[in-house]
């Protein structure tokens, strides 16, 4: 039967309204607001959308000057968006991405608005400070005349977000960015709603100040630090025993950092199932993890220095119950004893493929008598060490003693960044005599620049099982069928 055409919707007007708020609810809320003068019916439909996103950084890309009309009246556009909006109307989402000092230092006006969003029971705090935006937009050909340094030096205020101002609300997830932040030092209470908090390059006013926030929110699921600035910290300790998710990323700046200090990273998390430690904790002597439900884990560091050997071995006895694992080959010889990976089945290793590296992939596999996939990614940046115990990262001498290999599981190998040297050859050739892939081994070029991602090389691949079926069972069914005809 033919589908009745007449009743399907022809133009976006025969769209039902619900279907049309949605639509608006992709767009920044001043282009969503520009389609009510498209007909009567969309005159306050914008007013139905569930957030208000706002972003300068469009404007910076429509003008050529630091400052302009167009920006100046961004403020206000704001503000005049909040007057509009129905009192009643309830807000899930208020997403700013804002350049305060770019118009007399509206920090008050900025706050007022975060309180607005509050009372209207928004869920997802969004803000992000821009403090150079017209370096992002063209960071090459941007040109600064001298006469304007004295408007450039005004505009490197950092603003405060007040956690004070979400305290008793329905905030449920918080993401600052680029900003500063303050919360009451004397309180009772917490904040119980917020399960989502992301901080991304923050700058801390104390030390203790991640410390005493996280203890405060006791229910929080998802923690994301990136790019923290601290002065005069010793010790960087999360205590949570709700938390589900924790990432940590980029440097923890330190001003007074002393090579001789104690840096402690103490976490607790009984409860944690996801922690990604990347290029975060190289600067800390010891670390100490209360991880027992930990299901994946990505601990990265900058570089792979003989320095962190020691620390790099003391975080590996804390992941021998992950199901996934993402770290750098740092094993060396003579080893110490790698532990014992009984639930292990995905693992990623950064690492090279001289002959070091090779041993360091064996014991990984001997240790993981349940891994079905491997993934061996080469980063030169990352495996660059100093040389010791007479290894080296040129190519070796090859020979045909391959190591005893047995890891029934293991189902696919990846390469990534595959250059086809001969350490790589030697390592497929190493797999292949073992016969330990049951699938395949799958080699991934290095991404060009400006080019498109290569294609997957497929190295080696055992035959389809279905194919077996059909060439074992095919002529016996054949057989059957043709009796049971006749």
């Amino acid at each position: 039967m033919k589908a009745n055409t007449s009743m399907l919707p022809t133009t976006i007007e025969d769209l039902p309204e619900d279907v049309l708020v949605h639509i608006l609810s992709f767009l920044p809320t001043l282009d969503a607001n520009c389609t009510s003068i498209l007909a009567r019916s969309w005159r306050n439909l914008w007013h139905q959308v569930p957030g208000l996103r706002f972003d300068i950084l469009p404007f910076y890309k429509k003008s050529s000057q630091i400052y302009s009309p167009a920006r100046a009246s961004f403020a206000d556009c704001i503000g005049r968006a909040f007057f509009l909006l129905p009192p009643h109307r309830p807000l899930k989402y208020f997403q700013l991405a804002f350049h305060h000092a770019d118009f007399g230092n509206r920090e008050m006006e900025v706050r007022s608005w975060i309180r607005s969003a509050v009372r209207r029971g928004v869920l997802k705090l969004e803000l992000r400070f821009y403090s150079h935006p017209w370096m992002e937009v063209r960071p090459r050909t941007w040109r600064i005349y001298f006469e304007d340094w004295r408007y450039i030096e005004n505009m490197s205020e950092t603003f405060e977000f007040l956690f004070l101002n979400i305290m008793n609300s329905s905030v449920t997830e918080v993401q600052l960015h680029n900003c500063a932040f303050s919360f009451p030092s004397n309180v009772s209470a917490g904040f119980e709603s917020l399960k989502i908090l992301v901080l991304h390059d923050v700058l801390l006013t104390h030390k203790h100040q991640i410390e005493c926030l996280v203890l405060l929110c006791v229910n929080l699921e998802i923690l994301q630090l990136e790019s923290i600035q601290n002065t005069g910290v010793d010790e960087f300790r999360i205590h949570l025993k709700r938390l589900k998710k924790l990432t940590l990323k980029g440097h923890f700046r330190f001003a007074d950092f002393d090579d001789s200090a104690l840096l402690l990273m103490d976490i607790d998390t009984p409860e944690l199932i996801s922690l990604t430690v990347v290029d975060f904790g190289v600067w800390f002597s010891s670390i100490r993890l209360n991880v027992p439900s930990l299901v994946e884990a990505d601990f990265d560091f900058s570089r792979r220095y003989s320095s962190n050997y020691d620390l790099w071995h003391s975080l590996i006895i804390y992941f021998q119950g992950v199901e996934r694992l993402r770290i750098q080959n740092m094993w060396r010889f003579p080893p110490k004893m790698l532990p014992t990976f009984s639930y292990l089945k995905k693992l990623e290793l950064i690492t090279g493929f001289a002959e070091k590296d090779r041993l360091g992939i064996c014991a990984f596999l001997e240790a993981s008598p349940m891994l079905e996939m491997i993934i061996m990614d080469y980063d030169n940046l990352t495996v660059g060490w100093f040389d010791f115990d007479g290894f080296h990262d040129d190519e070796d001498k090859m020979d045909n003693n391959f190591v005893d290999l047995k890891i029934p599981r293991l189902k696919e190998i990846k390469l990534t960044n595959y250059r086809n040297s001969r350490n790589e050859r030697y390592l497929v050739e190493m797999f292949k005599a073992n016969k330990v892939i049951l699938e395949k081994i799958v080699a991934v070029p290095p991404k060009c620049s400006g080019k498109a991602p290569s294609s997957p090389i497929v190295l080696w691949e055992s035959k389809p099982l279905a194919l077996v079926r059909v060439c074992l069972f095919g002529p016996i069914t054949s057989f059957f069928q043709s009796r049971m005809n006749n």
